[in-house]
C-alpha cells in the first residue's frame, strides 16, 4: 500500500491518471512557455507510470541518485542541487526516511548537523528505478527523434536553465 504521502499528491502537478491532458484548441500552441508546461506535465505523467508501483516522485529518485553518486555531500548541497528550499528538502527526506530508504545520522563534530546515507532498502529500489529511469529516458528520446537528439535536447535546455 502506498504511503498517505504518495497516494494523495499526483506527481509534481501532474494530471491524475485517470484524466488526460487537455488540447488547448490551437489557441495556445504557438507559445512556447505553455507548450514547456504541456511538455513538462506530460513527461511526468510517463515518470509516474514508469514508477509508480515504486512509489516515487521525480525529486525523490533525483535525491537517491545524488545520495548514491555524492555520499559524501552535505544537506545544503543536496538541497541546492535539487533547487529545493530548507523546507521542502526536509519534507522530502522525511518521506523518504518514513520508507526507511534514507537514514539521518549526525556528523561527527557538529551536533546540529545530520548526514543523509541510503539505507540497504534504499540500494536495492534505487537498483530498480534506475533500471527504469534508463527505459524512461530511452522512450524520451522516441518521442524526440532518437539518441542522436540527447545532446541537442540537453544543450537547449541547458540554455533555458542558464537565462539571466
Amino acid at each position: 500500500m502506498a504511503p498517505s504521502a504518495v497516494k494523495k499528491q499526483a506527481y509534481d502537478n501532474a494530471a491524475p491518471h485517470d484524466r488526460q491532458l487537455q488540447p488547448s484548441a490551437g489557441v495556445l500552441d504557438d507559445i512556447l512557455g505553455y507548450k514547456l508546461r504541456r511538455a513538462q506535465l506530460a513527461t511526468f505523467e510517463q515518470f509516474s507510470r514508469h514508477f509508480h508501483d515504486l512509489e516515487l516522485r521525480p525529486a525523490e529518485l533525483a535525491l537517491l541518485l545524488l545520495l548514491k553518486r555524492m555520499p559524501e555531500a552535505g544537506q545544503a548541497e543536496l538541497a541546492d542541487l535539487l533547487v529545493l528550499k530548507r523546507a521542502n528538502f526536509v519534507a522530502l527526506v522525511n518521506r523518504l526516511v518514513r520508507r526507511h530508504l534514507v537514514l539521518r545520522t549526525p556528523v561527527e563534530g557538529d551536533r546540529r548537523a545530520r548526514k543523509i546515507d541510503l539505507t540497504p532498502d534504499g540500494l536495492s529500489l534505487l537498483s530498480e528505478a534506475e533500471k527504469r529511469q534508463r527505459s524512461y529516458e530511452r522512450k524520451l528520446l522516441e518521442k524526440l527523434g532518437g539518441p542522436g537528439n540527447r545532446a541537442l535536447f540537453l544543450d537547449a535546455l541547458d540554455r533555458l536553465i542558464e537565462w539571466d
